[in-house]
């Protein structure tokens, strides 16, 4: 596929369309290598790509919420904190296996940008078996800790 075809595509996709080729564009940067060369086959002649793909990877720490859905998303878009979203199209599309690989590519970045992690949820309130749990669970075997006021996660010193 060329620039020509790509940009074509793009500037005639509806809103919610173009949306989840953003998000696929995304999640489709978490997977790839650091090194990777970002200008190749259908990105070519899409020069707001590459840029955004940078701007995805070089994020600064600020703060992210994790917590059961809708709350946690509510609470990002209120403080205006990070949030693990992908489309619902996108997301019944993907495996068990694809959906906690970007969750945890989404939980690496977060640890190694060095965010603040807010929880949306309690941990008392905290649904056996959900992907909180399992994000939950990963945080404390990356030595994360609860704050004594249950409200956030403690980074490892």
């Amino acid at each position: 596929m060329d620039g020509k075809l790509v940009n074509w595509y793009i500037r005639d996709l509806e809103a919610q369309e173009f949306e989840e080729a953003i998000y696929a564009l995304y999640f489709g940067a978490l997977f790839l290598p650091e090194d990777a060369l970002l200008v190749t086959g259908i990105t070519k002649g899409v020069s707001n790509i590459p840029k955004l793909i940078a701007a995805i990877r070089a994020g600064k720490a600020g703060s992210t919420v994790l917590g059961h859905f809708p709350e946690y998303t509510q609470l990002a878009e209120r403080i205006g904190a990070r949030k693990f979203t992908i489309p619902t199209k996108i997301w019944n599309k993907m495996t068990e296996t694809q959906q906690w690989a970007a969750n945890q590519k989404f939980l690496d970045r977060m640890i190694a940008r060095g965010d603040n992690v807010i929880l949306a949820t309690p941990l008392n309130q905290v649904r056996n078996g959900s992907a909180f749990a399992k994000e939950i669970g990963y945080l404390f075997s990356k030595g994360y800790e609860l704050a004594a006021d249950g409200t956030r996660m403690i980074r490892p010193k």
